[in-house]
């Protein structure tokens, strides 16, 4: 899901982490009522298919879905068709 609300890169369901092993760091994120949380995040390098583009991300664990945040999306023109499909043009 997109999360235009999320100013950081990824968020990675937190079930993965014990799969990413130790976080390399820990990021300050805040929550919609500002209350800051301190989240195991990880450096990584992120492909998207179709797309010849490589981004170093900082990848957080939290909660039970993926988001992607603005900052990885401020490298792309993003079209939403209709509830079909996500559309990202470099």
């Amino acid at each position: 899901m997109i999360d235009t609300g999320f100013d950081g890169d990824l968020i990675l369901p937190s079930r993965l982490q014990s799969e990413l092993g130790e976080p390399k760091l820990d990021a300050i994120w805040y929550l919609a009522d500002g209350t800051p949380i301190e989240v195991p995040s990880y450096d990584a390098e992120l492909r998207l298919p179709g797309l010849n583009t490589r981004h170093t991300i900082t990848a957080s664990c939290l909660g039970p879905s993926v988001l992607i945040g603005r900052a990885l999306l401020t490298s792309y023109r993003v079209i939403l068709d209709h509830g079909r499909e996500v559309i990202l043009e470099p």
